[in-house]
């Protein structure tokens, strides 16, 4: 027997195939069967689980590239979708850059031929944990000849041969000697700077740098 479409219908036509149709027993040839070449018969609408929920992946380390979040899901019939915002769904499995805590959402959105699956009120949280590093921190000049105006050298700070970004650190100047706490990096002096990883960020570290400048009769 087959149906005539694969839909969900009530009342749809079954066509029968009664060409292998024996009727057996000793008393067989008494009687002459007909059969009808087509029937009507339902089919339903699916019911949907999701066999496979979805798991966060841990641990993720920020590493500069788009990482996976979750596990990919499985569903009896029909497809997972995933959201980052509940909103915008998508069947590829959502992935993060940056460091931070995401939230994964899921579903199962429902067709004429089966159920969905909503989505799920307490998303999956993940997170992408900065990077520790002990930055390459590179000075364009680390000593200047005193000569009354400010002289603060342009720091580069790598994690290998990768430059981070400035957004992701602080620079904060002050002068080797405590007592002295004006004209930083303007009057003759050694100078250290105190290189932080900004709070929220993709990497953690904490580094220095210094520079010296030189008072003008001691270069001549």
């Amino acid at each position: 027997a087959e149906f005539d479409t694969a839909s969900v219908g009530t009342g749809k036509t079954v066509t029968l195939d009664t060409s292998k149709v024996k009727v057996s027993g000793t008393d067989a040839a008494k009687y002459a069967i007909s059969y009808p070449s087509t029937v009507t018969a339902d089919i339903t609408q699916a019911t949907t689980t999701i066999t496979t929920h979805p798991d966060k992946i841990d641990p993720l380390t920020y590493t500069g590239q788009p990482q996976k979040l979750v596990t990919a899901g499985k569903s009896n019939v029909g497809f997972i979708v995933y959201s980052l915002d509940g909103k915008t769904f998508s069947p590829e499995i959502p992935t993060g850059t940056d460091a931070g805590t995401y939230k994964v959402y899921y579903k199962v959105d429902g067709t004429a031929d089966y159920t969905g699956v909503a989505v799920n009120t307490a998303p999956i949280e993940v997170t992408i944990a900065p990077k520790t590093v002990t930055p390459v921190i590179e000075l364009d000049e680390s000593s200047y000849l005193y000569d009354g105006t400010k002289h603060e050298p342009k720091i580069t700070v790598k994690d290998g041969k990768t430059v981070i970004d400035e957004d992701q650190y602080t620079v904060t100047w002050a002068n080797d000697d405590p007592t002295i706490t004006a004209d930083i990096l303007t009057a003759a002096g050694k100078y250290t700077a105190t290189i932080q990883s900004v709070a929220n960020g993709n990497y953690s570290f904490t580094a220095s740098a210094k520079v010296e400048i030189v008072p003008a009769s001691q270069a001549a």
